[in-house]
């Protein structure tokens, strides 16, 4: 319970942060942004010690689906990956 009380909480400071005007533009998860209920954005689900990230693209407008999202760390971009997370892993 305490583990996902500190995701939900993460989650919310990385919308604010990706939300907050004074930031311009920039998104940590560009060209994608953070999700927003009723939106469309990402949510991290995983990541390495070496600071790859997994992340779900969840539209509000097309419920049940979820592609994957991964970037390395060192590579650069995001890769979209159209399966559910089990065929993923």
């Amino acid at each position: 319970m305490l583990k996902l009380r500190l995701e939900k909480a993460q989650w919310r400071v990385s919308l604010s942060v990706d939300q907050d005007s004074k930031f311009g533009d920039v998104s940590a998860v560009d060209p994608y942004a953070v999700y927003a209920p009723g939106g469309k954005g990402v949510v991290e689900w995983g990541s390495t010690e070496w600071v790859d990230e997994y992340c779900w693209l969840i539209d509000a407008e097309r419920p049940g689906d979820y592609p994957v999202l991964a970037r390395a760390h060192d590579v650069g971009g995001w890769h979209r990956y159209d399966m559910s997370t089990s065929e993923f892993l």
